[in-house]
């Protein structure tokens, strides 16, 4: 896990030494792999989110998620992603911090609210209108199997 200093910081030094041994810096590409929980009930999403990573790895993360974590509104969640774009990351690898129950609620709300910010902010441009479920099934329908494994290896 990382915070953007320290994906600024890391990515410098990896690309100095890409640079060293002959090859163009921007050969290095940032990557980010995020534990995320976002709902429009901030409180919610961080009980939830820090909960789940808790028992992922064992140990208490209330004190390290604030760092570490993608928590809050989609509002909190595409600010946190623009920290990490302006560090670096040009690609990100979302983790759903939610139990079972509860991962479609987050999922929904991340396809919907901080998907569609994330590339507007990208682009500077206004965010896009956010789709109905209708449109949202029809975006996310090819991917469902793969994202019903992916929520379900890390439990």
């Amino acid at each position: 896990m990382v915070d953007p200093q320290m994906m600024h910081d890391t990515l410098a030094q990896v690309r100095a030494h890409a640079v060293d041994a002959g090859r163009p810096a921007d050969a290095v590409r940032g990557a980010l792999f995020a534990w995320t929980c976002v709902d429009e009930d901030r409180n919610w999403a961080r009980e939830i989110g820090v909960a789940t990573v808790s028992a992922a790895y064992a140990q208490d993360f209330s004190r390290l998620a604030d760092r570490y974590l993608l928590l809050g509104t989609p509002d909190d969640v595409v600010g946190r992603l623009k920290e990490f774009a302006d560090a670096g990351a040009e690609r990100v690898l979302i983790q759903i911090a939610a139990p079972p129950a509860e991962r479609e609620r987050v999922f929904g709300t991340l396809a919907r609210e901080v998907l569609p910010g994330c590339s507007s902010a990208a682009a500077g441009t206004e965010p896009r209108r956010r789709p109905g479920a209708e449109e949202l099934r029809a975006e996310v329908g090819g991917i469902g199997d793969a994202r019903e494994r992916s929520c379900t290896a890390v439990t």
